[in-house]
């Protein structure tokens, strides 16, 4: 196609949108191809996901499509859509539209793009609110209200300044969503889309789910539980003393997003932004519905003030985000307006531009979740008292913390895998003052939510440290595991021990890439193997009927019927216990620099065959057949030593194989005689002689 063509094509497609601008973005990007038109739409239903969290606060869409009047009378929304080509970081091409009206359903369609044919690109879309009075955005004329969206790669927030930022209302406005999809145009219509989608006509819109990345901190007073009381207190606490202000310190938020990789723009760690807002508590009455703004929080026959400080962009996507937040109350002189001297008082009294400051409570180790509440119900006046509450209806649980001072926190994270569905796995994590796990318990678990488990772990994060000196044991539970279970995601980020019990009988346990230590409770199973970096403890196995292959650092068995037994080991094997019906045998790993076997307890009803040093300490190898025949031998390989310490009767014959070059040495003359006709001939040196 010819360049002036393609640039009248662009041209035509900006002048057929309604409410938004197509715009075309210079950025020096390469890309040829002939000319196919792809439609998008955005979905911003996504069942729970444009939500958050309770009965006082559904969130900016949900309440400006169920026609709230605080929203709907204040706001439009705005949907911006740019595309990212071959792999660009600027946009190549964008369109934005304004919603004046609510749509029937959970779908915003934007107007059809002209794209050329054979290159891979990203949409990006951001959905968010512009005041009323705005009907139409385009790129020379965005009218942005919260956030600057000039370029979706690097979108940031416009309210702070110097750190600071007015609260003056709730503003649901500050909301928004955002989403990418990544697709191929090919020449023929059609288009291939990243996820699997391919070969989709052109007919149909490419869909886009928006989801809300942001959290949303609120704050609920708790001195009292009634208006009455609460009116008394705050218009009587004297007049020097009287809460007029509020302010909440964050460290370490972001504020910036970058919706091409979907991820957070980091903050320094250091640095602190400051939510502020007025609080006329003369305005505070037995009968008021609200106090300057601040709504009253209802919960039962109970009233506390609540503070919607609202939407921030969690520091680290997903889970893991904590932030220190420090509450302040002033009393204020005047009206002047408020100032970074004033944000950083931390001793009660002190005054900065006309503040004064009468209330500080710090909280350390807050989690804030993507999509999720978190409520923080905390004492401003009173003896010190917080709590703090993750609505995270998104995932299907709550985290429900005690913050016991102002440094440490308790908490229990409780939440279903796959996320929201109640008959899936059930985690149970309990965090310490430190905020490290103290128990994790896991119950559930089948074959086909194990590989989301595993991922959970991983994502929670901070259930241990590779330098801590104890660690909580992962305990896991369920009927089954996939054939194979596979460990390795945990490596490197996750350092606990594991137990693992299962229950369905007649499965395969097969269990790879394990670097955790992990300890087995097991029903009657057939094919059993277990490749590790770390140690191996079977605890119980009810039967084995398959054979048994072990590939671990130390393996530890206890009591179980086997068949056949193969084992890989670096450091020790040891057999406290059991019944070997079939052949047993330890060889040292490629690397071992000192691998053994010890046996402690245990029948062998046939040959034990040991590459590595060995020792028996007890446990016995009957060494005939039902005839009463001799059959089966402990015999050694490699050059290696054999150390008998039982006592009391003999385990059984003793081999070496033929030039193999081994010791046989007795911790007693006594034990040697005890074995009288059971030693071999091929020993290089027996001990005592």
């Amino acid at each position: 196609m010819k360049k002036s063509l393609f640039w009248s094509l662009i041209a035509a497609t900006a002048m057929m949108t309604a409410c938004g601008d197509d715009a075309f973005v210079d950025n020096q990007q390469v890309v040829t191809g002939e000319q196919t038109p792809v439609a998008f739409k955005i979905n911003m239903g996504n069942a729970i996901s444009t939500y958050a969290g309770t009965d006082f606060s559904k969130g900016g869409w949900s309440n400006w499509k169920d026609s709230d009047t605080e929203m709907i009378d204040m706001v439009n929304v705005r949907a911006t859509l740019q595309i990212f080509a071959n792999g660009g970081t600027s946009p190549y091409t964008q369109v934005r539209t304004v919603l004046t009206e609510a749509p029937s359903g959970n779908d915003i369609d934007l107007p059809e793009f002209r794209l050329a044919a054979g290159n891979s690109y990203t949409a990006v879309v951001w959905v968010d609110f512009v005041p009323k009075s705005v009907t139409s955005s385009s790129t020379e004329n965005r009218n942005d209200y919260y956030w600057k969206t000039e370029n979706l790669a690097s979108v940031s927030e416009l309210e702070f300044t110097d750190g600071l930022m007015p609260i003056v209302e709730t503003p649901e406005a500050r909301d928004a969503y955002t989403g990418l999809i990544k697709f191929t145009v090919n020449a023929d219509g059609t288009y291939n889309i990243a996820d699997g989608a391919e070969n989709n006509s052109i007919s149909t819109a490419i869909p886009i789910t928006a989801t809300r990345k942001f959290a949303k901190i609120s704050l609920i007073l708790t001195d009292y539980d009634n208006k009455t009381e609460w009116a008394d207190a705050l218009n009587n606490i004297g007049e020097e003393n009287i809460l007029e202000y509020l302010g909440m310190e964050v460290t370490n938020l972001s504020t910036g997003y970058n919706a091409l990789t979907q991820a957070p723009v980091s903050a320094t760690p250091t640095t602190k932004s400051y939510f502020h807002r007025p609080f006329d508590v003369a305005s505070a009455t037995s009968t008021s519905d609200d106090v300057n703004g601040v709504k009253w929080y209802k919960d039962g026959d109970k009233y506390y003030p609540i503070f919607d400080l609202n939407y921030v962009i969690p520091a680290t996507a997903g889970k893991d985000a904590t932030y220190s937040l420090s509450f302040k109350g002033y009393n204020v002189e005047s009206t002047p307006d408020f100032t970074a001297d004033a944000a950083a008082l931390t001793t009660i009294n002190d005054e900065a531009d006309g503040y004064k400051l009468v209330a500080i409570r710090n909280a350390s180790n807050v989690p804030v979740r993507t999509n999720a509440h978190t409520i923080i119900k905390m004492n401003l006046y009173k003896a010190y008292s917080c709590t703090v509450t993750i609505v995270d209806e998104f995932t299907g649980g709550t985290e429900n913390v005690v913050i016991t001072d102002d440094d440490k926190k308790q908490s229990t994270d409780e939440h279903f895998i796959p996320e929201g569905d109640q008959n899936g796995a059930y985690v149970k994590v309990v965090r310490g003052d430190d905020g490290k796990a103290i128990s994790i318990d896991i119950t559930g678990i089948n074959k086909d939510n194990f590989d989301l488990v595993i991922q959970d772990l991983v994502d929670m994060k901070n259930l241990a440290s590779a330098a801590d000196a104890t660690k909580p044991v992962i305990n896991m539970s369920g009927t089954d595991v996939p054939n194979p279970a596979d460990f390795s995601p945990l490596k490197g980020n996750v350092t606990n021990d594991i137990k693992l019990t299962l229950t369905k009988d007649g499965e395969d346990v097969v269990l790879e890439g394990l670097a955790n230590n992990i300890t087995l409770d097991l029903p009657s199973i057939q094919k059993f193997e277990v490749t590790s970096s770390a140690n191996v403890t079977i605890e119980k196995v009810v039967s084995n009927g398959w054979p048994t292959k072990i590939t671990a650092k130390n393996v530890t068995f206890a009591g179980t019927t086997y068949n056949s037994v193969d084992i890989i080991v670096e450091e020790t094997a040891t057999f406290n216990g059991g019944s070997y019906n079939s052949e047993v045998a330890v060889i040292g790993a490629t690397d071992a620099t000192s691998p053994a076997a010890l046996i402690t307890g245990g029948t062998f009803n046939n040959n034990f065959k040991s590459s590595v040093n060995t020792t028996v300490n007890g446990g016995s190898l009957p060494y005939v057949n039902a005839n009463g025949l001799p059959k089966y031998q402990l015999i050694m390989n490699n050059g290696k030593t054999l150390t008998i310490n039982k006592t009391g009767s003999a385990f059984g014959p003793l081999f070496a194989t033929s030039g193999a070059d081994c010791k046989l040495v007795y911790a007693s003359q006594d034990i040697k005689d005890l074995y009288s006709g059971m030693e071999g001939s091929n020993w290089s040196s027996i001990i005592p002689n």
